[in-house]
């Protein structure tokens, strides 16, 4: 194999800073601290749909339709993936030496995966707890979503955690010889077995141009009873997804003994920009005030490095995000309007995704160009969610105009505005003769100067005066919003 991929695939690369167009790619080159789409919120926040009890057969045979619609998620070296800068003497030659595609959904009980990977030798000679090695998968759960800056192989995670499946399906932390856990890698508080009716199982197979596999695993490994974390209905979990490839040039038994290890090459889905040192003792030694402040100006994060590395590929804070389908799905349509409908930012991706769970069809948009076309779009729409990444005058007709009027002031549709500076515009509070936004006529938006222009209103909690209205959502009496006093409008 080569470590160059040839120019034959470089028109590929228009969607990665990696490469420029007509030059070849080196993989031995790939910066690992550099961010890309497997460091960007929006390429690695996904949805999970449920499907019915019994829908998905573990066959090998994965596809959208069995996995409740799931938009199948291709990962490939030099375009979306990030690779581990081991071994020395790494290769990789295109897309068909190795490559893969994965879907995910979720029944009452089980948690699936199924992936299709192109490989051009498909092998596995090594013993489980060293699948790594050989053509496999390597998961990463961050079961809690707390994100640290850990180790999976040593943390012990009661549930969760860091494992390989082989091509054939065969588990890393399975001994296969004494049928019995085989390392504490996985799920440690969890009495957990392998098999066709335990709490996990899979199956996998040789297939044309690469390899097929399915693995199902129980949910009980993924819930603590400490936590009461239960994946459904909208809960979020840091999950990640790698791929190991051996062609047999390695010094494996099936090896020709030409290169210095068994792997060819290793990469993974996400590698997020995560809190370099954030963990359970650092959590454990703060105060409760501390931890209370974690998104206010004294936070303890801000003293810590942020980045990305090669420990971040095996650690919470590296995974992606995976939010869970409703149990019993909602119907509806949203427009959902942010700065960049190809690649929304801050907390947007993980609110579609959260939207698109609760069994919403969600129209992902950039603010149109004219006031007809964002009138156009929100025709037959039964809410528009307005993000606050948008520009306020993005909505206006005219657009740009400080003083226009909210483009969507008389349509026929709910709005749920993020954006606060197009509220006057909207008419939903004081307007000022020059478009200015006077917050201390109409209330705070949470802008970082409010304490300057008087508002000093601070609060942690609603009071609900209508229990019985649908915008309580069955709340009543006194609730917390916020941890920082926050002022609310």
């Amino acid at each position: 194999m080569n470590a160059i991929l040839g120019s034959s695939l470089a028109s590929a690369f228009t969607l990665t800073p990696l490469s420029v167009l007509g030059q070849a790619f080196d993989i031995t080159t790939f910066d690992t601290t550099t961010t890309g789409r497997w460091s960007s919120l929006a390429n690695t926040t996904l949805h999970v749909p449920k499907v019915p009890n019994g829908s998905v057969k573990l066959d090998g045979a994965a596809s959208s339709s069995e996995y409740g619609g799931f938009k199948e998620v291709t990962v490939t070296p030099g375009v979306n993936a990030w690779i581990l800068d081991f071994p020395s003497d790494r290769v990789w030659n295109n897309a068909a030496d190795s490559s893969f595609s994965f879907w995910l959904a979720h029944d009452d009980d089980n948690f699936y995966v199924g992936v299709h990977a192109k490989d051009d030798v498909v092998n596995s000679d090594d013993p489980n707890s060293q699948f790594w090695k050989d053509d496999a998968i390597e998961i990463v759960v961050d079961a809690l979503a707390d994100r640290f800056d850990n180790n999976t192989d040593n943390s012990k995670d009661p549930v969760g955690g860091h494992n390989y499946v082989n091509y054939q399906a065969r588990f890393s932390a399975w001994d296969e010889t004494t049928g019995a856990i085989g390392s504490a890698t996985w799920a440690t508080a969890v009495d957990w077995k392998y098999g066709e009716s335990a709490d996990l199982f899979g199956s996998g197979k040789a297939a044309t141009g690469g390899w097929q596999m399915e693995v199902r695993f129980k949910k009980r490994m993924f819930e603590s009873a400490t936590a009461g974390n239960k994946l459904r209905n909208g809960y979020r979990m840091g999950f990640n997804i790698g791929m190991d490839d051996d062609d047999k040039t390695g010094i494996g038994t099936n090896g020709n003994k030409s290169r210095s290890q068994d792997l060819e090459i290793q990469y993974f889905w996400a590698n997020r920009t995560r809190y370099k040192g954030l963990n359970a003792e650092l959590i454990a030694g703060l105060t409760p005030e501390q931890k209370a402040g974690k998104r206010g100006p004294d936070s303890y994060l801000l003293n810590l490095e942020s980045g990305i590395d090669s420990a971040g590929r095996l650690s919470h804070g590296g995974t992606g995000e995976i939010i869970f389908g409703d149990d019993a799905p909602a119907q509806g349509k949203i427009l959902f309007l942010t700065s960049d409908g190809n690649a929304p930012i801050n907390a947007d991706p993980s609110l579609i995704a959260l939207l698109r769970a609760r069994g919403y069809t969600v129209t992902v948009s950039g603010p149109p160009a004219t006031p007809d076309q964002l009138r156009a779009a929100a025709i037959g729409q039964d809410l528009v969610i307005l993000s606050e990444t948008l520009g306020s005058t993005s909505v206006l007709d005219p657009v740009g105009g400080a003083t226009g009027i909210f483009s969507l002031k008389d349509a026929n549709v709910p709005i749920i505005s993020f954006e606060p500076y197009m509220w006057d515009n909207a008419d939903w509070v004081k307007r000022t003769e020059d478009g200015s936004n006077d917050f201390t006529i109409w209330g705070n938006s949470g802008r970082n100067e409010a304490d300057v222009v008087g508002l000093l209103d601070g609060g942690d909690s609603l009071h609900i005066m209508k229990p019985g209205h649908a915008l309580a959502a069955g709340f009543t009496g006194k609730v917390k919003v916020y941890d920082v006093l926050y002022s609310l409008n």
